[in-house]
């Protein structure tokens, strides 16, 4: 029991570290509010470790079920986001001309389509399927995602972002 308190504890902590150095280092560039690169006499950016509490504190509230739902998402963006940094990093290393790294990213690629595979295609075996409210929650953190960097697309005065849509 100790050793699962001990995970616990220091899931949360490195979390909670984790994305308020995260929204402290969006912020210094200028993307989300200065508020949150203020720091205190300890160098920890206070008002970023407030904001990712008063978001996380109504997350148990919301049901274990939901949570399931919420680790689906996150389990969605993460496989997308490998397969997106494998095929950068094909590209890349196909560009130099190096071998070994594009075996590497095309591995990635392989990797990233088996994952969402098991997510998203049913088998016999197991119930290893992402659920519809987990798709209808991804839906609507994707229409969200596109609000925000509209948001701050359009706030981009320096050109950072590009111009593009698609960015």
């Amino acid at each position: 029991m100790a050793a699962l308190l001990a995970l616990i504890v220091t899931s949360l902590i490195g979390n909670m570290v984790a994305l308020s150095r995260l929204l402290y280092a969006v912020a210094k560039d200028d993307v989300i509010p200065q508020k949150l690169t203020q720091l205190n006499k300890a160098h920890i950016p206070s008002n970023a470790v407030w904001t990712v509490t008063a978001i996380s504190i109504f997350i148990p509230l919301v049901g274990r079920t939901a949570i399931g739902w919420i680790v689906d998402v996150t389990t969605i963006a993460a496989t997308i986001i490998y397969g997106l940094l494998s095929w950068s990093a094909y590209k890349f290393s196909r560009s130099e001309n190096k071998k070994t790294e594009s075996l590497i990213g095309i591995s990635g690629i392989i990797l990233m389509i088996i994952f969402a595979t098991l997510l998203f295609v049913p088998t016999p075996m197991a119930k290893n399927v992402i659920t519809s409210e987990a798709h209808f929650l991804f839906t609507v953190w994707a229409i969200l995602g596109f609000v925000v960097f509209h948001y701050i697309i359009k706030r981009d005065k320096t050109g950072k972002f590009g111009s593009s849509v698609t960015v």
